[in-house]
């Protein structure tokens, strides 16, 4: 949690690997610098999920 306060607070966006906003329920963790950096990592992530 200490980490999500840190990246949010330092303007960063932490959201679960679905895009979804993160929670303590979330099974998943993706921190980026910015909102479009965020959604180009849940595309990756979304792309090595499909190859599998």
């Amino acid at each position: 949690m200490a980490g999500v306060v840190l990246v949010r607070e330092a303007g960063g966006v932490v959201m679960d690997a679905r895009g979804e906003p993160w929670s303590l329920a979330s099974d998943s963790i993706l921190a980026a610098a910015s909102p479009e950096i965020a959604d180009a990592m849940v595309a990756a992530v979304a792309r090595g999920l499909a190859a599998v």
